[in-house]
């Protein structure tokens, strides 16, 4: 029998500043009736998985995301801070065309050169990626031959994603990218991580799409 924790990952449900293209960071904004819907399509999804556990960014849009995907199981959802989104300092709150013509150099980098990119008084995708990974790979062995779900934000599964790709973060801003509720499958085993599938969107196909097909890549 495999001793793998197999993680269902994910990215919260939609929300009002996403709708509005604002930096959320350590903000938070609530969930729009797409997100919510998105949340609900996401649980339907994961109703018949055997999780054992489920934990959450300890932010309010994925703790209200994984408050509906733990019903069905009967589990509390776990908070943890290490799951938080990129701490965006000053761009907190700031919309992306705001940002592009206050600061288009650094806009830039963050675009072309990610891995220099510090956000203003925040944090940079070099500390979320690490804190972010360091988390996951403890969940073994605790958690061995089990299913958890990791629901959590943007930066965070797109650096998680990469380092499981063996990606470096310069191509960070890949073409695919996870909308709200896409989700990914990583096997994880003695501090190795085996992507599975990534950004499967397919349980979103009936409502508005935000979320790419599935890859599968193993």
């Amino acid at each position: 029998m495999s001793q793998a924790v197999r993680i269902f990952l994910a990215r919260h449900g939609q929300t009002e500043w996403n709708l509005e293209h604002r930096f959320q960071g350590h903000f938070d904004s609530p969930l729009t009736a797409q997100g919510l819907e998105q949340s609900r399509r996401l649980a339907n999804r994961l109703a018949s998985e055997p999780l054992t556990a489920i934990y959450t960014s300890d932010l309010g849009r994925a703790s209200a995301t994984a408050v509906v995907v733990a019903e069905p199981h009967g589990l509390q959802a776990r908070p943890r801070h290490e799951l938080r989104e990129i701490d965006c300092g000053e761009w907190g709150g700031l919309t992306w065309e705001q940002l592009i013509e206050r600061e288009p150099e650094t806009m830039e980098r963050y675009r072309a050169r990610p891995s220099e990119h510090q956000m203003p008084g925040g944090e940079s995708l070099v500390a979320v990626q690490e804190r972010a990974w360091q988390f996951l790979t403890s969940l073994w062995p605790t958690h061995a031959g089990q299913h958890l779900a990791v629901i959590t934000h943007h930066i965070v599964v797109e650096t998680l994603l990469a380092r499981a790709l063996e990606l470096p973060l310069e191509r960070f801003w890949r073409t695919r990218r996870a909308g709200n509720c896409a989700l990914s499958v990583l096997d994880l085993e003695a501090g190795r991580v085996q992507p599975i599938v990534i950004y499967d969107g397919s349980h979103l196909a009936e409502a508005p799409p935000d979320a790419m097909t599935s890859e599968r890549v193993a």
